[in-house]
């Protein structure tokens, strides 16, 4: 646990758009908010990760949601260093009895009612949006909201109730701040996994129950490191490479985890599978932390899908347009924010690597022995 001095939130300077002071003025209000908590929650616990080129530091007031949103993160840690590159201050307000500020908090209760109107399907706050500020109220009921000032490089995440968060919150936390943040740098995330080596590896795509999960999971059983399961961090220029952003490995549900029952003892959610729909979930840094790269070149993008029907699996080569149409689709619908300049980053990504379709069969152990065989064509 770390006491630092409080962290300073600018004032709101002067600016040609009339608008901005406002959108400024709700950042410094919800900074003061976070330092209010602090105090009352008797300082701050900070944690330090080394993000692809960023140092990221995790801010919290008080102990209540150190767990709910660090395991994640966990293979990233690095020591404390003097100035981060980005300070994320998180702060909820049941277990520091600092409720939100009157004005923010009409604000949410305004918008929740206006859902659509004044707020994108993805929760981003449309008149409180610009170069400099970002903000976002996460889901049509939930109480989150997650703020950003570029310019200040500081985020602010804020929760009602931390027991209160989404699993998939826990699983892959801060999601939209960390998009926001690295977008801004030239790092696009990508609803996608990476398995390889420190020499090269291979861009998982594809939506949601495609086979992203099943071949990083395999593919623990070879010599293959993972870098991600469900989202990364890529740069394109000057050359292609994958950054790890989660140790959080999902499968489906629990009928997936007789493929893996090495899993069913180290599900960190065993007693809500499926209740609202949660996935079993594990952090596999607590596990095989040996097995989890932080990065490497990428040489390939691979689609698996599942079909039941094989026996061995099958690679095909298919068109960059193929492998953008899976990766773009479902990335786009996840991020807040997401819009033209991810779509043309993934544009790209495609067109700088050989693509493949790999139709999974009903031999798991085949995985990685075609993961591998496609690294060494490249």
């Amino acid at each position: 646990m770390h006491l630092p001095t409080q962290p300073c939130f600018s004032p709101t300077p002067a600016s040609s758009d009339p608008l901005e002071g406002d959108r400024l003025a709700l950042f410094r209000i919800m900074g003061d908010a976070f330092l209010e908590a602090q105090q009352r929650a008797g300082g701050s616990i900070d944690y330090d990760y080394r993000i692809a080129d960023s140092i990221v530091r995790l801010s919290f007031a008080g102990e209540s949601l150190v767990p709910r949103m660090t395991r994640a993160f966990a293979h990233l840690a690095v020591p404390r260093t003097a100035a981060p590159d980005l300070m994320i201050c998180l702060w909820d307000s049941a277990s520091t009895g600092r409720p939100l500020p009157l004005l923010v908090s009409s604000l949410v209760r305004l918008l929740k009612m206006t859902w659509l109107d004044d707020r994108g399907i993805r929760g981003e706050i449309f008149d409180y949006n610009s170069q400099r500020i970002r903000a976002a109220l996460h889901g049509h009921g939930s109480d989150m909201l997650s703020l950003l000032d570029f310019e200040d490089r500081k985020g602010v995440y804020w929760v009602a109730n931390a027991p209160g968060i989404p699993w998939y919150e826990t699983g892959a936390p801060l999601r939209t701040l960390l998009y926001w943040w690295f977008s801004h740098r030239g790092r696009h995330m990508v609803h996608g996994g990476a398995i390889g080596a420190n020499s090269g590896g291979l861009l998982l795509g594809g939506k949601g129950s495609s086979g992203k999960s099943t071949t990083a999971l395999a593919s623990l059983a070879s010599s293959l490191l993972y870098a991600g399961d469900d989202y990364a961090l890529v740069t394109i220029d000057p050359e292609p490479f994958v950054h790890s952003l989660y140790n959080t490995a999902k499968v489906k549900a629990e009928a997936d985890l007789k493929r893996f029952p090495w899993m069913a003892s180290r599900i960190c959610n065993a007693e809500r599978i499926g209740a609202e729909g949660e996935k079993p979930m594990m952090f596999l840094h607590e596990y095989q932390p040996e097995k989890i790269s932080a990065g490497f070149p990428l040489k390939a993008v691979v689609l698996p899908r599942y079909i039941p029907e094989n026996r061995k699996c099958k690679v095909i080569p298919v068109a960059p347009e193929s492998a953008f149409k899976a990766i773009a689709q479902s990335t786009i619908t996840q991020l807040t924010g997401a819009g033209g300049e991810s779509l043309q980053a993934m544009s790209r990504l495609v067109h700088r690597l050989p693509c493949y379709l790999v139709g999974l069969g009903q031999d798991l152990e085949e995985i990685p022995a075609v993961m591998l065989e496609l690294l060494a064509r490249h």
